[in-house]
């Protein structure tokens, strides 16, 4: 998985920085960027200007490729 995606439901990242929850409304765009490996379960992303880290399962089940 890789490149941008678009939530299709709304979905909880954690804040790289402060490691707050936060939960990204549907609809919105992520852009990944680290490479989905087998054995991670967590990739980090952008959105909206922050850097957070979700989990690989939650974005091959709630996202659309873009």
């Amino acid at each position: 998985m890789d490149g941008k995606r678009q939530l299709l439901k709304p979905t909880l990242g954690v804040v790289i920085r402060t490691g707050a929850a936060v939960i990204v409304p549907a609809g919105q765009i992520v852009a990944i960027l680290t490479p989905t490996v087998d054995e991670r379960e967590t990739v980090d992303v952008i959105w909206s200007g922050k850097h957070l880290m979700m989990f690989v399962r939650d974005l091959e089940e709630r996202t659309q490729s873009i």
